[in-house]
This record gives structure tokens, sequence and C-alpha cells, in this order.
């Protein structure tokens, strides 16, 4: 065997890209911040920045031009950035893109880092930070790409000719016969030279299927490459890429092949995972725009976008110049309106947040807008004039309008219901709310009902936490089966009742919803009927209900008058009858159940249609009870007109219904009016930084941009608090890895620099959705902005009999005793108030509790307690 000497020295490295200017191709569909960035860009660094507003006009660039980096926006119209990160994978362009969008893409941005994304950066911020971070981003994702583009390039000259390389090498006679191996081959197979490659390699008798040994020998091509399946020495199957050539003497002839053999499972499982994952993404669009407009001292219409001048039916130049309120108030409310713009302007009151008023279109239409406004300054800290943005609500306040007619349709089929209903809070038993009936039986005023404990409706030994009757058998047991109870009134009489009870949550709050029937005159009709029959037909005559008794049979044995005169029959007629023929939609085999399971000693109730002689249909409530007539033993009917009961629950599914239907409208327009509106600021922002470029630090002009900087990063707190807020408890929840969610908090958040980061979380799951990883993102952001002194953070968990407490501690100054609970009020702090306030809701809606348990001056401390089991008997969190 004869061994090639090879001298390195004659290797040829192509040397690593070192020209100076970085080539930049940056996407987006937004004109004004394509030219910003360009500028700022080019003033920062060595880039010169090429532009596309779409990505098929990026992909005719990237045909003609070699780009070093692509910087490209999410949300564009036709295609997305995903979309196109996508394309240019699949066809094999890996230009490293830094996809550069607002907040509140954090779901998008880790699709993209795992689509294959470099680096992602949020564009929406300070032009200082936004592209300080984007340009050194850039630097260095070129590096890395050159760095490693040399290093490929050197590994794959060492490979070729070297033996400590990663893949297999062998040199192969004409007799299939191994003539040389590298070392990796070696190690495999130590005694490699001298073996057939067929036999050493994949255990076979003779030359394998598909060799590119054979295949050279016999057509004498230049290469061939063939995958091939073989087991290896640790008995797994493996695909290895071979690469086959021909080496020949100095007259051509070939006088052996060299074989490079390349393992490639790995990248076999990759490009299938890679395709299953493509095939699961989706995108979306999503366009919407809010009203922009800016005032001076005078109200004068300084600015006014596009958004503004589509609402007012006009065009830019037709608005700016003119005053705001003599053109565009109403005159029922102009100079109320007027007069408090200018006390606000001229300091006499506190400047204005945000209100809704009355606009006047072109053509003389009121609409009714939403404003979020800010004061803007000069440099001596004078008010001279405002910035606001707006959101056209008059859609949603003709709903508004619609539902409140709808609650007080239902207020009064509620008030006017026969029977007594009480809504009580169910967690502490006090009433929160009562009918009139509800006060005729007890004969109090809702003044000395609402506010008080259950227990004073009833009579009898209270339980041992204070309540009485059968609320807490209700409450916890079941609420729909029907009680007799006695309530004492306000002069001392006792009532019999029976109560069914209904259970439903506003907010957070379980109500429960207790409808009481009396049935005093029933019991007594049922104790004269025990203790004489003579006396029960008085009694029953004297109902104004539907009464009758039934033999087990199911005929009708006796009827009262309000049964002869409600259903248009004869007493002969109905006495011949039973009940099938008044509920002629209910098969005789459900009356017979019922008849069958008369329960001994309570009442049965259910709900039918009495079909009266003329045709007409009554809904009723029908309770039943055992009694003795006649000396046998039979049924006591007595049927109860529900109509109006009827018509106030349709009446409130209707309001729940279109309640739902305007909760889902606001949803969507919020939503999309942020992220157009994002960008429009965003525009803002990039041209107040280029123009302070152009002004010296002492300019008069800096103060006023400085205001116009401020209040675009104060809307843009007031978005990104919308935009959580408004996801909180709209998610379904699942177990939801805790380490994970801290992991994706970390490649979103930017700013934790040398922090140590140090998590005992792996494999604890938690009942939570997406806001979980929010969670740990603005307590990240809370230490960052307030530690001071910040150089570790933790987060681990204890497991105790009845909760979970879930810990995050800092290393920064703490907070101070007075503050604990004050930090998690909306407002609070030196920031926008909302980081700590947005945690404290998301727990809450999850059904936990948060507070600050660190000691001042050695670190904050937030601890999260997470009860074993939700409100639905879940258990709320699992140990993998």
């Amino acid at each position: 065997m004869v061994t090639p000497v090879i001298d390195l020295k004659t290797i040829s490295v192509p040397p690593l890209h070192t020209e100076a200017v970085i080539h930049i191709l940056h996407v987006d569909d937004e004109l004004g911040l394509l030219k910003t960035t360009k500028q700022i860009l080019e003033t920062l660094g060595p880039f010169q920045v090429q532009t596309a507003q779409s990505v098929n006009e990026a992909l005719k660039q990237l045909e003609e031009i070699d780009f070093d980096v692509i910087v490209s926006d999410y949300e564009m119209p036709e295609k997305t950035g995903l979309d196109f990160l996508r394309e240019l994978r699949e066809n094999g362009n890996n230009t490293p893109l830094i996809l550069f969008t607002g907040r509140g893409r954090e779901e998008i941005a880790i699709k993209a880092l795992n689509l294959g994304a470099s680096r992602y950066c949020n564009k929406v911020g300070k032009p200082q930070t936004v592209y300080g971070e984007l340009s050194h981003s850039i630097q260095q994702v070129v590096e890395k790409r050159n760095a490693e583009k040399a290093l490929r390039q050197k590994q794959e000259m060492l490979e070729a000719v070297t033996q400590n390389v990663g893949a297999g090498l062998a040199l192969i006679s004409k007799d299939y016969r191994i003539l040389w191996a590298n070392k990796l081959l070696h190690d495999i197979h130590p005694t490699v030279e001298g073996e057939l490659c067929y036999d050493i390699f994949s255990k076979r008798d003779s030359v394998c299927l598909g060799c590119g040994v054979k295949e050279i020998l016999e057509t004498g091509k230049d290469k061939v490459v063939h995958e091939q399946e073989v087991t290896n020495p640790s008995g797994q199957t493996i695909t290895l890429e071979i690469t086959a050539t021909p080496i020949r003497d100095e007259k051509g002839d070939i006088i052996a092949v060299e074989e490079i053999s390349i393992d490639i499972t790995e990248r076999k499982r990759t490009e299938k995972a890679l395709k299953e994952a493509k095939n699961r993404f989706e995108t979306y669009l999503n366009l919407a725009r809010v009203i922009m407009v800016a005032l001076d001292a005078n109200g004068d219409i300084t600015y006014a976008n596009k958004k503004f001048c589509e609402v007012f039916e006009s065009n830019e130049k037709e608005i700016v110049g003119k005053n705001w309120f003599a053109n565009f108030i109403p005159k029922r409310i102009r100079s109320q309106t007027e007069t408090v713009f200018r006390k606000a302007v001229s300091g006499e009151i506190e400047p204005f947040g945000q209100y809704e008023n009355s606009i006047l279109t072109k053509n003389g239409e009121e609409r009714i807008v939403n404003w979020r406004n800010i004061a803007l300054k000069d440099e001596t800290g004078k008010i001279v004039g405002t910035l606001s943005s707006g959101e056209d609500i008059t859609e949603r306040k003709k709903m508004e309008q619609k539902l409140k007619k709808s609650e007080e349709k239902y207020r009064k089929q509620f008030e006017e219901a026969l029977d007594a209903i009480f809504l009580a809070d169910a967690k502490t038993g006090i009433l929160i709310d009562c009918n009139r009936a509800a006060t005729e039986l007890v004969g109090k005023p809702k003044s000395e009902l609402i506010g008080k404990h259950q227990r004073v409706l009833h009579i009898g030994k209270e339980t041992e936490d204070g309540f009485k009757g059968g609320f807490k058998f209700h409450r916890n047991e079941d609420p729909s089966k029907v009680l007799e109870e006695q309530v004492i009134t306000k002069n001392g009489e006792i009532k019999n009742v029976a109560i069914k009870a209904t259970i439903f949550e506003v907010g957070n709050k379980r109500i429960m919803q207790g409808t009481f029937r009396d049935i005093t005159k029933q019991k007594m009709a049922e104790e004269a009927l025990m203790e004489s029959e003579e006396n029960y037909r008085a009694l029953i005559n004297a109902m104004n209900d539907t009464t009758w008794v039934i033999d087990f049979d199911g005929n009708f044995v006796d009827v009262n008058d309000a049964a002869v005169n409600t259903l248009g029959y004869s007493r002969e007629e109905l006495l011949s009858m039973g009940p099938r023929d008044l509920s002629k939609d209910m098969p005789e085999e459900a009356i017979k159940k019922l008849i069958d399971s008369m329960p001994a000693d309570g009442i049965q109730v259910f709900e039918a249609i009495h079909f009266t002689k003329d045709g007409k249909t009554i809904p009723v409530e029908i309770s039943s009870s055992l009694v003795t007539y006649q000396g046998k033993s039979t049924i006591l009917s007595i049927a109860r007109d529900i109509t109006d009961r009827k018509k106030a629950e349709a009446a409130m599914n209707t309001m729940v219904a279109k309640l739902e239907r305007v909760i889902e409208k606001l949803h969507v327009v919020g939503k999309g009016t942020r992220h157009d509106a994002r960008n429009k600021l965003s525009v803002i922002a990039n041209n107040v930084y280029l123009a302070k470029q152009f002004l010296t630090s002492d300019h008069k002009s800096s103060e006023y941009l400085d205001a116009i900087d401020s209040a675009v990063g104060q809307i843009n707190g007031i978005f990104d608090f919308a935009r959580i807020y408004e996801m909180i408890g709209l998610e379904d929840r699942t177990y939801i890895n805790v380490e994970k969610s801290i992991e994706e908090a970390v490649i979103l958040f930017s700013g934790l620099g040398h922090t140590k980061l140090e998590t005992d979380c792996g494999g604890l799951l938690v009942m939570a959705d997406s806001q979980l990883r929010q969670i740990f993102y603005n307590l990240m952001d809370n230490s960052v902005k307030h530690a001071q002194k910040l150089t570790k953070i933790r987060v681990y968990y204890k497991e105790n009999k009845d909760d979970l407490r879930l810990i995050y501690e800092d290393d920064g100054v703490g907070v101070p005793v007075n503050e604990k609970d004050l930090i998690f009020k909306e407002g609070y702090g030196k920031g926008t108030g909302y980081g700590l306030y947005l945690i404290h809701k998301i727990c809450e809606t999850y059904g936990w509790s948060i507070k600050e348990t660190g000691t001042p001056g050695k670190g904050a401390q937030f601890t999260i307690t997470i009860p074993k089991q939700d409100k639905n008997w879940k258990i709320t969190h699992q140990l993998q």
C-alpha cells in the first residue's frame, strides 16, 4: 500500500471577506420608514442601503445583486416577512436576514428565528436605541457570516487533502480492494487496508447495487455521487452520501477510485423536519389605521394624517391651518370644548389625557371619536399645542346604545317577573340585587336587603360558616335541584318557598341567582288534603295557577277552576283527559317516566308546553308532589305560566350575543389600528432624529423636537399596554413549560447585557397561556430599569402541600416597604406604570396572586402563588 504525500503549503485558501462597505437590502412597505432608515444607517457605519417596498421587488434585486444582509419588516402586502424568509431558503439563498418589526410580534419573531432568521430587532422606540441596536446587529451578522464562510472554505480544503476530516476517505483499486483510508475509517475499521470495500463496509459477498466505483470503471465518468443506507458498527442504520472520482495515470487511464463518504443522516432528518414545519406555518395580513392630529396653542391644525382626512372627508391642504373648533366641532359643544382646551393650554387646569367627543365631517355628519392627547411643550415648559390620536367609535357607541336598551328591557322583565329573584355573591352570600316580587315576598324594601347576608331571608339553624337554607348545597353540589325552604317576612310571617338556583360569572366573580316561588298555599293545600278533603276543593280553586290531581295511570281525577278557565276545556272534558292531551309535544314515554319517578318526600319540577283548546301554546313550569286523595296516593301538579320568564331569558341571551359580537369587533379594530399607527409613529420619530442631527444642541427647535419624541414614546407605551391588556383572558389555558417561557422572554428582551440569569424550573409546567412569557419579560424589564446595580437574576420554585410558589428575584436595590403594595397599581412608578400592573392582572386572570417579598437593599423578590387547583378543580401545575 502506498500512502500519498501532500504538501500543505501548496493549498490556496480563499481570503476572508474584508470589503469595508456592507451592502444592505431593506424591505418595508412604508416608504417614509425606508427613507429615514437609509439616512440614519448610512450615517452610523460603513453601510450602503438599497430599499424595496415589497417582497417581490426585493427578490428581483437579489437576482442581480449579492447583498451582505437583508433587513425586513414582517407585515407587508401580498407576502409577509416570513413568506420572504421561507422563499429565500427554499431557493438556496442563505443571505442573513434580520426581522425588523414592532412590538407585539414576539410569536412571529420566534417563528422567524426557528426558520433561520439571524436576528430580531424591535423598530419601536427612540431612534438612537433602535438604530444603534440594528447597526450593531448588522455588523455582527455579517462578521459571523464572513467568518463562517472562511472557516467552511478552509475545512473543505483540509477535508479534501488530509486524513483528519469528518468524512470517510478511501482509495479503492480496480478489483475493489481498499488501498488507503483516512483516520476516521481507521477508527471504525482498524484493518481496513487490503479488504474488499463491499465486504467490510456493507457486509456483502458482491459489489453493491448502484456502486459508484463500478460505474466509474465501466463508464469512465469524472464523478459519481449517490446515497446509500448502511449499518454502522453500533448497529444503527445511517445514510451516507458517497462521492466517487477516478485517479488516472499520466496516460489518462484509470488506476484507482477515490471515495468520500459523508454521514448525512441528521441532514436528512433536519430536511424532513423543516419541510414539515413549513407546512404548519400560516400567515395573515391585518390593516387598520388611527386618526392623528396636532393643534397649536390657538387650536389651529398643524398636522393631520391620511386617516384623519378620510374620516373628515377632506384632503390635507383643506385641513391644515383651519381652526379645529370652528370647523370640526358641533356648535352645541363648541364653546365648552374650546374653553377647556384654552384653560389646559394656559395652565389653568391639568392637561387633559383621554376623552370622547363628537366631530363634524365635511358633509356635516357627526362622528364620535375617542381621543388620547399629549401636551406639546417648548423649552421653558410652556404648553404650545397638543398631539392627539383618535379612534372612530361611532359604530361601537351605536352598539352600546342597543345593548343598553336590551339591558333595560331585560331589567324590566326581571323586575316584573312573578317569581321572587335574589342575586347574591356565591362566595360570601351577600345579596347584591333582587326584583319587586322578592321585596313583596319578604315585606322589605331593597334598601333593607341589598348588602345583607342571605341568612336574613331564612329561619332555622345556621351552618358553621354562617349560611342558612340550601345556599351551600346549590353552590357546591347541584344548583338546578329544587329545594323547599322557609323564609321570614319583616313582620315575622313564615312562608314556604321552592328555590331553584343558577350560577354564572360576571368578571371574575361568581353570582348565584335564586328563584323563590311562594308555595305557602300549595303547602297549605297539601296539608288540607291530608287533614280534610272537604277543604281541598276550596283551596285548589283559590289558586291562580292551573292545578290538577293525577292518578298513576296518567289520568286527571280532579282539576281546579283555573285549569278550566286557562285551557278552555270544560271540567268534564278535562276529567276525561290526562297530561298527554295537554302536552302534545311530549312523548307518552317521557310522561310515564315522570310519573314513575315521583319523589316520595320532595317536589318534582320541570318545564312543558300546554296546548289550549283553541290551539294556543303556554310555556309552563310544573311542580308536582305526592298527596292522598280519596284515600289513594295521587299526584298534585301545579302549572305556572312562565311566558314572561321565557321572554326575559330570550332577551338576556340576545343581549349576551350582542355583547360578544361587540367585544370581537373591538378586538379586531384595536389590533389592526395599532400596527398602522406604530409605523406612522416610527416615521415621525425617525424624522425627528434626522432633524436633530442638523441642529446644535442649544437650538431653540430642539425642545420642540424633544416634546414630539417624548409624545411618540408615550403613545407607543399606551399601544403596548392596550395590546397586552386586551389579550388577557382570551386564550385557552394549557400546560406551559416555565423554563421555555423564560427563554423566549430572554430572546425578545435585548437589555440584559452581562446580567447572569439562573433558572431552576426544569420540568415545571403550569396551567397558563402565552401571557406567561409577558410576566417574565415585564419582570426583567423592571429589574433592568430599577435595580440600579443589577448583576444577577434568579427564577426558581417551591412546591408546598396546597400551592406552588414561583419566585423571581434580582440583586438590585430592592423595593421600599411602603411601596410593596403600590407598585402593582396602574400608573404607579417612574416609568409608564403598566409593567407590574399588567403582571398583577395576568396573575389575577389565572387565579394566581403576586407579592413583592424581597428585603430592601438586598434585591427585589416577586413571589407568585399558584393554588394546587383552580376554581374548576383542575390541577394547575405538574412536574415532568
